[in-house]
């Protein structure tokens, strides 16, 4: 968890104790509210690239397609159907050791 989200959290708790002790609050439950969805989100965000991905195993491209009748996915670059999944940064070695760059360092007309 990063410094920030910390921070966040801590004044989202002070906020809240401090509605408590008196008998109005200080602070407008509906901004805390929004704080506790904003730390939420943020804390997602970071489980986001633990989603495997799909890639092609003959051009290492995420380009995938799904068609659900009939249930089929293929490469949108090469028509291959012979796909695999992993760990997106598994996947970024193997685009690595296949390309001598990482995908992000590509020219972008590819």
């Amino acid at each position: 968890m990063s410094k920030e989200l910390k921070y966040i959290i801590k004044e989202i708790e002070r906020r809240e104790n401090l509605n408590k002790l008196g008998p109005f609050p200080q602070y407008n439950r509906e901004v805390i509210g929004d704080l506790k969805i904003i730390t939420k989100m943020i804390s997602q965000k970071k489980d986001y690239d633990n989603v495997p991905v799909t890639y092609c195993k003959t051009c290492l491209s995420l380009k995938v397609k799904n068609i659900e009748n009939p249930a089929v996915a293929y490469c949108v670059d090469c028509g291959n159907t012979d796909l695999e999944e992993t760990h997106i940064l598994d996947w970024e070695k193997l685009y690595e050791e296949e390309y001598g760059e990482k995908f992000l360092n590509r020219d972008k007309d590819d």
